[in-house]
């Protein structure tokens, strides 16, 4: 599976995950919330039950009478206290004490006991109780009226034990009852009356348990409940309105039987929930059971309650609740399915973001394992651009280019120290770069070696290296070869010396060497083999040097050739880096040139332009203005004929101003007409009268403003004929001044078609000189960058002159050293050529005569002396006599150096 696919997957799932997880805790804590609404619905739906019973009581609790309203009963319960003379015992104090709805009786405290009678519809209760020595006798009668609510009465006397006997009320025998009862009871009540099942029946129930046995709530306060009986009279209303208010069922379960419910379903079920119930221990367990149940295809929510308990802890009743879970599953179900909706669109949003993720992130991952790849191959020419992001991604790529830069370096180390170049230096980039360390101890170590052999080149045999280990085969050898050629050269010497003093003291005892001439000619025929093969190696070497020599001379000459090439190179770079600045500089000037002179262009280019805007302004202006006149004109001729036209009317109206003079000559006939009819008709006429003098008033004021309106339009027409003189002067002006503005827009527009062509001139030219600033500055740029060019190139060759010259320099030192030495070999081989002659000599002497021991003597001062001249070339090399015979040891310093003492100059 690759890591795209991975991403996608790892991100669907950081999707999907949490919403799952939150979508099932969602779902858990609402079927918890509906738990615990459920839960508290009954606890509230037990003390709704309990508030209803208790205001039910309350409200008995002021209907109680000390007697019972029918006559009879009253009659009879008062004859017998009277008989009896026992004070009545008020139940009114006693009241707190009522707890349930249909509380019948007095709920005592101790040895309390019921009795149930049926008569038709009445149900009649007689309560025993033994009080203080007395016996209590409580009767109470329970109807119903029509709505089937019930209705109590309760009558209650005190009577003393003698009345009937210091005896328990439950020991009481079925005539005792009865006496009570005929004493009490109206002949209507007890006729019906059955005493051996009423008598039966009180015997079964003197057990019931007295009705303060406390049950604890789910508030934890303990609540007097009521006595059984009490809860078997509870209103059928009360139970159908707590249903329909609560939406609950409710279901009083007594004795394993279901008393009261709405559901005949709960029957099954209230017996396992009294079953179990009966079966908890209420001090370690929770009094009440919640329970989820299917109920015709319905789940509900029930919660059972305990009642009554008897006084050994066996459950006499259950209070049994239910509330349909159907409105909480449609609840649940909708926030799931929003939810689940809400999910599937947030994982299509997150997708595509997913996918770009997972992209970004593979990407740069694809291309360092490409490169890992090639790397793994020993291919590191491959490159990877760093990542420019601050985040782990970028950190690895900016890592990863770094190491491959860092491997290429080192790579490159390894490669110059496999062509020889052993001047290679190299800093770990750490204190725990060990790939940085190691080439670094490598590189040292190197460098000791080919120091050591540049020494012994030397005749420097006092260098000694510090092997790092005992693994280190090439410090080790290095170090046993040194040891060797120590131990020859010393040997040598020692051989030497032995040899001088051999000569001398033949020389000094010449008399006894005659003795041994037969040992000293076979001793000199040894020395003169030894001789030879010494003269032969001496041969060999001084052949050996001179090849040497002649490829130290070509070394010379090459690096002469070098030097004088370099000195050329760099005077001729030296030329070039000049006339390139030179170039430089003349292009800087000119580059200034051409920004000056296209400055001034810019600047010629934005006055055409502000000119040419001049120019088409003035010309859009004469346009309007030619407008504007000839909009004069049209106006001028609309209001020259308007004047003409007014001029008319002017005339019309003046007609119309005679007609209305007559108009009032003739109203001025009817007022005196008037007047004269007023005057006829006397005091009947005096209004006409006055209608007749405001008529001639309004036509003498009629007559006065025709005359000004006359005066008026005659001054009118005057001014109008003037009017139309000066429209027809204006007229003319206003068509001369039309041909000028004609005439000046041609001349606008000829200036304006002028400044367009300077303008495109000056644009063209702007735009040429621009190319030529732009070509200008990149020869600039290539000519800095040539002189940068020229300058690395010149470092360079300096370099290469000064290793030239460095070598050369060396060359010339390894041509004197070895012409010294092949002179001394040269002058080793003459003697060892001489010293095989005079051994031949010495033996032929030995083999003559023996008597020529003063001639014998004379070659060993001369064999002396040669021995001298060996031991002289013996001294050229230096040995450390401390580190002689010695075991090299080895250190842990991979830079350490040790060098012998005694070191000899020159």
């Amino acid at each position: 599976m690759k890591l795209r696919t991975k991403l996608v997957l790892a991100g669907m799932l950081i999707v999907l995950v949490p919403m799952l997880l939150s979508t099932g805790v969602i779902w858990y804590l609402i079927q918890r919330q509906n738990d615990e609404d459920a839960r508290h619905h009954s606890a509230h739906l037990l003390d709704m039950i309990r508030e209803e019973l208790a205001r039910q009581g309350r409200e008995l609790a002021s209907e109680l009478i000390y007697f019972a309203e029918d006559s009879a009963l009253i009659n009879n319960i008062m004859n017998l206290n009277q008989r009896h003379q026992v004070p009545m015992t008020p139940l009114l104090q006693e009241i707190h004490e009522i707890e349930a709805a249909i509380a019948i009786g007095k709920f005592a405290r101790i040895n309390h006991y019921d009795v149930v009678m049926v008569f038709d519809q009445t149900h009649t209760l007689l309560s025993f109780a033994r009080l203080e020595n007395n016996t209590t006798l409580t009767l109470g009668i329970v109807t119903t009226d029509d709505s089937g609510r019930a209705l109590v009465k309760v009558a209650m006397f005190t009577h003393i034990v003698q009345n009937y006997g210091d005896i328990d009320p439950g020991d009481w025998n079925n005539t005792d009852l009865e006496d009570v009862l005929a004493d009490i009871l109206p002949e209507k009540v007890i006729s019906p009356i059955h005493t051996q099942d009423v008598f039966e029946h009180h015997l079964a129930l003197k057990t019931a348990v007295p009705v303060h046995d406390k049950v604890h709530t789910p508030g934890g306060r303990p609540q007097p409940i009521g006595n059984l009986i009490g809860y078997r009279y509870v209103d059928q209303s009360l139970v159908a309105s707590l249903a329909q208010h609560t939406q609950a069922h409710v279901n009083v379960f007594i004795h394993q039987e279901p008393v009261l419910g709405t559901l005949p379903e709960l029957t099954k079920i209230s017996s396992e929930l009294f079953e179990a119930l009966s079966s908890l221990d209420t001090q370690e367990q929770s009094p009440y059971i919640h329970s989820e149940q299917n109920i015709a295809g319905v789940p509900y929510y029930i919660t059972a309650f305990p009642l009554v308990r008897e006084p050994d802890g066996a459950l006499q009743s259950t209070l049994v609740l239910s509330v349909s879970k159907v409105p909480t599953y449609q609840n649940t179900r909708q926030a799931v399915i929003v939810q689940s909706w809400v999910s599937v669109i947030s994982v299509l949003f997150m997708i595509p973001f997913v996918l770009l993720l997972a992209k970004g992130l593979t990407d740069p991952i694809r291309k360092i394992a490409a490169v890992s790849e090639s790397i793994s191959k020993g291919l590191i020419t491959e490159q990877i651009e760093p990542i420019r992001s601050q985040d782990e991604l970028g950190n690895l790529s900016r890592s990863f280019h770094g190491m491959v830069l860092y491997l290429r370096e080192m790579a490159q180390i390894a490669e110059n120290i496999s062509r020889g170049e052993l001047h290679q230096e190299l800093s770990p980039q750490t204190k725990t770069d060990v790939l940085g360390i190691a080439f670094h101890r490598m590189t040292t170590y190197l460098q000791h070696i080919a120091q050591a052999a540049g020494r012994i080149q030397k005749d420097d045999l006092t260098y000694a290296i510090t092997p790092y280990s005992e693994r280190d085969v090439l410090g080790t050898t290095f170090n046993a070869m040194i040891h060797r050629l120590q131990e020859l050269v010393t040997n040598i010497r020692s051989q030497a010396q032995e040899l001088a003093d051999a000569s001398q003291y033949i020389a000094a005892n010449s008399e006894n060497i005659s003795h041994d001439n037969k040992a000293q000619a076979d001793s000199i025929e040894t020395t003169t083999f030894a001789l030879h093969e010494m003269a032969s190696s001496i041969s060999q070497i001084s052949q050996s040097l001179t090849t040497q020599s002649f490829s130290i001379e070509q070394v010379k000459s090459s690096a002469q050739h070098i030097v004088t090439s370099s000195e050329d190179i760099a005077n001729r770079i030296d030329h070039l880096s000049s006339f390139t600045a030179q170039t430089a500089a003349a292009m800087e000037k000119m580059d200034d040139f051409v920004q000056n002179i296209s400055q001034q262009v810019q600047t010629s280019v934005a006055a055409s332009k502000k000119v040419l805007d001049v120019v088409q302004k003035g010309t859009e202006q004469m346009g309007r203005l030619m407008d504007e006149i000839m909009a004069v004109q049209q106006q001028m001729e609309i209001t020259s004929s308007a004047i003409l036209r007014l001029q008319r009317q002017s005339r019309h109206i003046g007609e119309i101003l005679t007609v209305i003079q007559e108009v009032v000559d003739q109203t001025n006939l009817l007022s005196l007409n008037a007047s004269i009819i007023s005057a006829q008709a006397g005091t009947h006429g005096r209004a006409f009268s006055v209608v007749a003098e405001e008529i001639k008033a309004l036509a003498n004021r009629t007559s006065e403003s025709t005359k000004e309106i006359a005066q008026f339009i005659k001054t009118i027409q005057t001014e109008l004929t003037e009017a139309v003189s000066a429209m027809v002067i204006s007229a003319n002006y206003v068509e001369s001044g039309l041909k000028n503005t004609q005439q000046t827009e041609q001349v606008f527009e000829a200036i304006t078609s002028g400044a367009e062509q300077s303008s495109q001139l000056i644009a063209h030219t702007a735009q040429s000189i621009e190319e030529h600033s732009r070509a200008s500055h990149q020869i600039k740029q290539a000519s800095a960058e040539v002189v940068g060019m020229l300058e690395e190139i010149m470092r360079l060759t300096q370099e290469q002159h000064a290793q030239s010259e460095k070598i050369h320099t060396e060359a010339a030192q390894l041509t004197g050293i070895s012409g010294e030495i092949q002179h001394a070999t040269q002058e080793q081989s003459s003697a060892a050529h001489q010293s095989v002659e005079n051994m031949s000599v010495m033996a032929g002497i030995v083999q003559q005569t023996s008597q020529r021991v003063e001639h014998l003597a004379t070659l060993a001062v001369n064999l002396s002396k040669q021995a001298d001249d060996l031991l002289k070339l013996v001294e050229q090399f230096k040995v450390n006599t401390q580190i002689f015979g010695e075991k090299p040891g080895f250190s842990k310093n991979p830079v350490s150096l040790h060098y012998g003492i005694g070191l000899r100059e020159g």
